[in-house]
């Protein structure tokens, strides 16, 4: 009964790496939180954002992203438009107590969403 059970267990082992083998796993949309003192904004809503990946003062290089029609923005969970946000965001940038979480699509380097809690 144990050679019946070792072959079982074996071909079960031998299945289960088959099918793990069969699915890729592809991150397609980056969160990163960040200092709101880290982000950059530009002048318009179809400019490119730039910002520091880090929660405080780091030496990590600047990443930019390209901001579209289709980003979204919020302020507390309030969404707005890119104005509003903009002159929202510059109240609060310097708070020590806010942080910010930017997606964006890594295939494209596209932001999806900026959200900025106080």
């Amino acid at each position: 009964m144990n050679v019946a059970r070792s072959i079982l267990f074996g071909l079960a082992i031998a299945l289960a790496g088959a099918a793990h083998a069969q699915f890729t796993f592809k991150t397609e949309v980056e969160a990163v939180e960040v200092a709101p003192a880290n982000i950059i904004l530009p002048a318009t809503a179809s400019g490119m954002v730039s910002f520091k990946p880090c929660d405080g003062e780091c030496a990590e290089p600047y990443v930019r992203i390209q901001l579209d029609p289709n980003t979204r923005f919020s302020m507390d969970g309030e969404s707005m438009k890119f104005d509003d946000f903009r002159r929202e965001f510059s109240i609060v940038r310097r708070s020590p107590s806010s942080y910010a979480l930017i997606n964006y699509e890594i295939s494209t380097n596209t932001a999806t969403n900026i959200e900025v809690l106080r």
